[in-house]
C-alpha cells in the first residue's frame, strides 16, 4: 500500500510541475504576443518620438539619481514629491531642448507638440 501511495504522491507532484510549466509558457507566449504588436505598431507608426522620449527621461532618471528600473518609470510616471517631479520635468524640458536644437526648431515642432502633450498628461 505504501508504494502506490508513493506512486501517487509522485504523479501529483509531477502533473503541479506540468502545470506550472505548461503556465510560465502561456505567459511567456503572451508576452511574445504583446511585445511583438508592440514593436509591429511602433515600426508601423515610424516610431514614436513620445514613447522613445519617454523612455529616454527614465534612462535618465535611473543614471542620474542611481535608481534601477522599476524606481525610475515609477518616479517618471508617478513623482512622490515636488523635487522628483522638477528632476523628472528639467530631464524631460532638457531632452526636448537638445532634440530641437539637433532637428532645427521648424521641422520637429509638430513632434515636440505631441510629446508636450503626452507627457502633461502622463505626469500628474
Amino acid at each position: 500500500m505504501r508504494a502506490f501511495q508513493s506512486t501517487s504522491e509522485t504523479v501529483t507532484a509531477t502533473t503541479h510541475k506540468v502545470q506550472e510549466i505548461a503556465k510560465t509558457e502561456s505567459q511567456a507566449k503572451e508576452d511574445v504576443a504583446r511585445n511583438s504588436t508592440a514593436l509591429s505598431n511602433h515600426k508601423s507608426n515610424g516610431g514614436s518620438m513620445t514613447t522613445d522620449s519617454n523612455h529616454l527621461v527614465i534612462e535618465q532618471l535611473q543614471k542620474k539619481y542611481d535608481l534601477n528600473a522599476k524606481q525610475a518609470h515609477d518616479w517618471f510616471h508617478n513623482p512622490k514629491t515636488s523635487d522628483q517631479r522638477a528632476a523628472r520635468d528639467q530631464i524631460a524640458s532638457g531632452l526636448v531642448q537638445k532634440e530641437i536644437a539637433r532637428s532645427g526648431e521648424a521641422s520637429i515642432q509638430t513632434k515636440v507638440q505631441e510629446f508636450k502633450n503626452d507627457y502633461d498628461k502622463r505626469k500628474h
